[in-house]
């Protein structure tokens, strides 16, 4: 197993400045060789008293600054490009604050569902008590009307005894 040399935070932003520096060396020099070609250009179409011999010149002069200023054209464009694609590629400052935030997003949405699942249990934990209280009073309002409907059988069943055991008596009283 081969393991890759850790890179510290300053070897990073030496890096980072480093490639900072160059794109900044490549686009002065290419910026410069535009102006540069501009320059040529325009002092060689400058209209005077020339003889073949130098016009010939100022064409070949004019011919190799224009393709100056479109190699150093295209190099900007590849050096835009270049740095799209770092930005896109490499830029994760951006990336981490764009996960970041989604996180934290993400993070709030997640309370806000625990809130409202901790209210809505909270609502069926009391619902249900309700339920229960009432379904224990009725169980136990039945209970009491059986009770009670024991309580007057029994007391009926008592005093009829008691009226036979009178009657009993006092027929046996009569019969003595």
């Amino acid at each position: 197993m081969s393991f890759l040399p850790v890179a510290s935070s300053k070897e990073k932003k030496n890096k980072f400045v480093q490639n900072e520096e160059e794109y900044n060396k490549r686009l002065d020099s290419e910026i410069d060789q535009l102006i540069d070609s501009f320059h040529h250009i325009i002092k060689a179409s400058m209209i005077g008293e020339h003889d073949k011999y130098k016009i010939f010149q100022e064409e070949y002069l004019i011919n190799c600054m224009s393709s100056n200023i479109i190699r150093s054209a295209q190099s900007l464009l590849s050096l835009v490009s270049e740095l799209k694609q770092s930005i896109l590629l490499y830029d994760y400052k951006s990336l981490n604050s764009g996960i970041l935030s989604r996180i934290e997003t993400i993070e709030q949405e997640k309370l806000t569902i625990s809130n409202i699942l901790m209210s809505l249990c909270s609502d069926i934990r009391n619902t249900l008590k309700e339920l229960e209280d009432v379904q224990y009073s009725s169980i136990s309002f039945d209970m009491n009307e059986k009770n009670e409907e024991k309580n007057e059988e029994k007391i009926e069943e008592k005093s009829s005894r008691k009226t036979v055991e009178t009657s009993d008596i006092k027929n046996e009283e009569k019969t003595k």
